[in-house]
């Protein structure tokens, strides 16, 4: 199939418009040719890989916490096999939430950033946790940066600036 050319657009961006060849072709094979998400769907689709992790995650801290204590170098004691099930069960409870109400992903992706300042405080004061509290850090932080960015993505695929059908910014709740 053979598409118009403009010769006046540069052909980086001709590239864009379907994958043009050099000579003025369509290739069909080429990643360029699928048609490209819109940023609503990459945010759902972000949105909808955020909750996955988050679920696994979490199913991973109650199913496997005295292991998981024991990799990080963790003694697994009761009581910190407990705490983890209660994280783990969190994340999943966030997870539920968000999917549910997607406009409490901003809130989630704070409560991740908090909880992941927390395990930074955890790991410079209690050294036998360190490992434990880094990598639970880490986890949060990454939750919080995923959250962030679907955020943004829904909040610039927004023709209304942003704000959901209620009127409130996307990842704020209610005020």
């Amino acid at each position: 199939m053979r598409r118009p050319v403009r010769e006046d657009q540069p052909i980086a961006l001709r590239a864009f418009d379907g994958a043009v060849t050099p000579d003025g072709d369509t290739a069909p094979g080429h990643p360029l040719t699928a048609r490209r998400s819109s940023s609503t769907e990459l945010s759902s689709r972000g949105q909808g890989a955020l909750a996955v992790a988050r679920v696994s995650w979490g199913g991973l801290l109650i199913v496997m916490a005295p292991r998981l204590a024991r990799w990080v170098g963790h003694p697994p004691d009761r009581r910190a096999a407990v705490v983890m099930r209660v994280l783990g069960f969190r994340h999943i409870v966030q997870a539920a939430v968000v999917a549910r109400r997607p406009r409490y992903l901003g809130v989630g992706a704070l409560l991740d950033l908090l909880h992941g300042i927390s395990m930074l405080g955890l790991a410079a004061f209690d050294g036998p946790r360190r490992r434990a509290a880094l990598l639970d850090a880490t986890v949060a932080f990454g939750f919080a940066a995923g959250g962030r960015a679907v955020v943004q993505r829904s909040v610039g695929a927004s023709a209304d600036g942003g704000r959901a059908a209620s009127g409130v910014p996307l990842g704020m709740g209610p005020r």
